[in-house]
């Protein structure tokens, strides 16, 4: 009976339904193992259910408990550690269903909501935007959710809580664009083409961080921490990189197009990150 009560609480403090039970444990098993590739066959068995439609009816239930409870977040929400720490599950379990879901939150919320979430431990356990950041970084590798995950790291790194953390939103942004060790798939034309269209924003703070962008695209001394090998229940696929030397310098050189298209680019490339490179270099 303690036990029950500690998940009723618990159930109650996350904002879910009453009704939530030891039971729950046990039905959300079974989902995140039919939502990972599972057999409902397997799942009938592992669950020692009698009729395979009553393994489809659980997961069905279970699946729909936690879509209207992830629908009724709000941006506030993103600033309580257990809440971010519950949503980062289920995208774990689902990123095409809970990942459009955070990228909402995070896209709309207001200038000081965003900068509300902070890096806060939550019982012992890392807060809420390094959470979100390793969440969409480790998503941006899959083409399929770069969209989302560039979208939530951009907005995080304009509204910056971290500056002295070198994995942080606004360098794990950046490197997204690089042209090696950018750790997406994503292909580095259509990358840069994406960047294009952030230095022509009508926004000053957006178009500073898209030239520092590029300033950190001619920097050849370029690092990025190996993610882990399992994703959302995938393997990550291989990132994109030149295949030869001449395509790098294909690359490096439309970099430079880019940057020389319009003089104020290289003026504003000179006040913020110029001073890092030789003349030779540029």
């Amino acid at each position: 009976m303690s036990a029950l009560r500690m998940i009723e609480r618990r159930a109650e403090t996350a904002g879910l339904p009453a009704s939530t039970c030891c039971h729950t444990f046990r039905a959300t098993g079974i989902t995140a193992y039919l939502e990972n590739g599972g057999t409902v066959k397997n799942a009938q068995a592992i669950a020692a259910h009698e009729l395979p439609r009553t393994t489809k009816e659980v997961r069905a239930l279970v699946a729909g408990t936690f879509r209207r409870w992830s629908t009724g977040l709000v941006p506030a929400s993103l600033a309580d550690p257990e809440t971010v720490d519950q949503l980062v599950i289920l995208i774990d379990t689902d990123p095409s269903i809970y990942l459009p879901i955070l990228r909402r939150l995070v896209e709309h919320a207001p200038e000081d909501q965003v900068l509300a979430i902070t890096d806060d431990v939550f019982m012992g356990r890392i807060g809420a935007r390094r959470n979100l950041v390793w969440l969409a970084d480790r998503l941006a590798a899959f083409p399929e959710y770069f969209d989302d995950a560039e979208v939530i790291l951009r907005r995080l790194a304009l509204a910056e809580t971290e500056p002295n953390i070198g994995n942080n939103a606004t360098a794990i942004w950046q490197r997204l664009y690089h042209i090696v060790l950018s750790g997406t798939a994503v292909g580095f034309a259509e990358r840069l083409e994406r960047l294009l269209l952030f230095l022509h924003s009508d926004r000053e703070p957006v178009v500073d961080l898209a030239i520092a962008t590029v300033a950190g695209i001619l920097d050849s001394h370029s690092m990025r921490i190996i993610g882990p090998a399992v994703v959302a229940g995938r393997i990550p696929p291989e990132e994109w990189r030149p295949r030869t030397n001449v395509e790098f310098h294909q690359c490096y050189a439309s970099v430079l197009s880019v940057l020389s298209s319009q003089l104020h680019f290289v003026r504003r490339f000179y006040e913020i990150k110029a001073p890092r490179f030789s003349t030779k270099e540029l």
